[in-house]
């Protein structure tokens, strides 16, 4: 497999980005395809690095932690349910 030549790693979002960009252009690309797969590996190892269970860290949000906005934006995005206000 083929090491991603960083200085830092990439947010996960840069790298997710660039996992798409590197699949989409795998069908129908001038590039090898073996150095389209061998960059994809790349990016998809390091993702997993990066959710690794010993690099996540578990810890409550509340008001007083975050700030009301952290809390906002979950509720929005993942809310299943109707929030009543008691």
């Amino acid at each position: 497999m083929a090491n991603l030549p960083l200085e830092k790693p990439p947010s996960t979002a840069s790298a997710t980005g660039m996992t798409s960009e590197v699949q989409a252009l795998m069908p129908s690309s001038s590039v090898s395809s073996a150095s389209l797969s061998a960059m994809d590996g790349s990016l998809k190892q390091l993702l997993l690095a990066q959710f690794a269970p010993g690099q996540l860290e578990l810890r409550r949000i509340t008001y007083e932690n975050s700030g009301g906005g952290v809390l906002e934006k979950i509720a929005r995005y993942e809310a299943v349910h109707k929030v009543m206000i008691v």
